[in-house]
């Protein structure tokens, strides 16, 4: 029998602690009993649902290049399958936690890919990791409180902490990502600079980090759930990208054939809440780099004393996400099996495993023509084990910031110069919790670009990878 959580109700921000729960809301147990005289919800009945049955068409498990037929599945009005989802259910007004049987289809997924160290949890669809972490902040967050972050950080989470002014304090970074020791170090700096704040989360990108692309280590994110112990902190942890998972780096001419080398479903990258003894992680996963960004649909796993504050506040804001999601995740889900599951990964890192290494060798070559003739590399990256994104590091040459008579940043100068090419990467200080819009000149101080290989078809990737190390060599980068 693992573990009962501590009580964190200290932790629950003020809207939390004010949130009760809905009277109506109370009634769906009992009007979900057999024979009940149902006269107290304003539930719609299902045959005047505009939809009765849902087709839907997928892939072969890692042959999605195939261009004969999909497979097809159809999500009935009642299903006969008491395991399948049913459009009378998934249509229908329900719980904030989500459709029932996605939640209880959806924890017997998470528990046959991770080991909770605890009994006492619990877990809500989400409509994406974005509103998930809204749900999160509301639960814990006031104004003014502490929050530990990437110092290069996911931009829409930034956007979410600062307009309920929380204190974003910025935590340094290493090839594996956030470094544990300089959370105490910021926290203790916090504190002696705020005593009347309070520090309580930390948010992290744990795999495929968000610009970085860095991936911790089982060590590493052992160790940073010990910092939060230490310093009874909380973790929210943010996991798109774990299954995307890429082995080493080849040159492009030497990746497998096939798909069969490839980790699938064994992750190198277990997750910092299967650690918790406690309940301190929040975790939030979405199914928007597995299955599709629109789908809108993923979960929270936390421990059920803060999952019934984020189900009060689902239910007065979105409710639940689309069921028509819900029920077509389940549906697909069981359609491909776990051995179905474990080739569509396979598929998707191979995949995305083929495009980090083709632009790995196109930025390889591009710098090696400068260094060839003599010059300094004009910028440096590291190689990302997980996710979409390289983020590569310009070295800026030491130059006057001048354009047209005015002062300008050289990065903000080099970003427009590839916007004139049609070249878009990302510049760094995008990322940066600390850059203030009003200081122009202080763009310089992150000297980096994101580059997602992740859309882009090759010769796309290669023509804006020449041109990225052309212009960058046109501003004496390196020199």
């Amino acid at each position: 029998m693992n573990g009962s959580i501590r009580d964190f109700s200290s932790f629950l921000s003020v809207e939390a602690s004010l949130r009760t729960p809905s009277g109506l809301k109370s009634f769906l147990p009992h009007m979900s009993k057999p024979g009940a005289a149902t006269l107290a919800g304003g539930l719609p009945p299902a045959n005047a649902f505009a939809f009765n049955k849902l087709s839907i068409g997928f892939q072969n498990p890692g042959d999605f290049a195939d261009s004969g037929s999909p497979n097809t599945a159809e999500i009935p009005l009642v299903s006969e399958d008491p395991s399948q989802p049913g459009l009378r259910e998934a249509l229908q007004y329900g719980s904030g936690l989500g459709y029932n049987l996605y939640v209880s289809f959806i924890r017997k997924w998470f528990e046959s890919h991770n080991s909770m160290k605890y009994d006492d949890w619990g877990i809500m669809a989400t409509g994406g990791n974005t509103i998930a972490f809204d749900h999160v902040l509301r639960t814990l967050i006031n104004p003014g409180d502490g929050i530990f972050v990437e110092e290069h950080a996911y931009p829409s989470a930034l956007e979410q902490m600062k307009p309920i002014r929380a204190r974003i304090i910025p935590i340094k970074m290493d090839v594996e990502g956030m470094i544990p020791e300089n959370i105490e170090h910021a926290y203790h700096s916090f504190r002696s600079s705020n005593p009347d704040s309070v520090a309580k989360l930390i948010y992290v990108v744990p795999t495929g980090q968000n610009p970085t692309g860095a991936s911790m280590s089982v060590q590493r994110r052992k160790d940073i759930l010990a910092v939060a112990k230490k310093l009874d902190l909380l973790i929210a942890e943010d996991d798109p990208y774990s299954a995307l998972q890429l082995p080493d780096y080849v040159e492009p001419s030497e990746n497998p054939a096939g798909i069969d080398t490839y980790p699938g479903v064994t992750n190198d990258f277990p997750n910092i809440i299967s650690f918790d003894d406690e309940g301190r992680v929040l975790y939030m996963f979405t199914f928007s780099k597995i299955i599709c960004p629109g789908i809108r649909c993923g979960f929270t796993v936390a421990n059920k004393q803060f999952m019934a504050k984020l189900q009060l506040i689902q239910e007065s804001s979105l409710q639940a996400p689309s069921g028509l999601a819900q029920a077509t995740i389940i549906k697909l889900l069981s359609q491909f099996g776990e051995k179905g599951y474990h080739r569509h990964l396979q598929f998707l890192q191979k995949t995305y495993s083929d495009k980090r290494n083709f632009v790995v060798s196109c930025l390889r070559n591009e710098i090696g023509k400068v260094t060839a003739k003599g010059g300094n590399a004009p910028a440096e990256f590291h190689v990302p084990n997980s996710g979409m994104f390289i983020y590569i590091k310009i070295h800026l040459p030491t130059k006057s910031t001048q354009k047209n008579g005015h002062a300008q940043s050289l990065i903000e100068q080099i970003f427009e110069r590839l916007l004139e090419e049609k070249v878009l990467l990302v510049p760094g200080y995008m990322f940066s919790p600390t850059f203030d819009p009003a200081d122009s000149l202080s763009k310089d101080a992150y000297p980096y670009f994101r580059c997602a290989f992740s859309t882009a078809p090759q010769e796309m990737l290669a023509h804006g990878i020449e041109v990225f190390i052309r212009v960058l060599n046109e501003f004496g980068c390196g020199q």
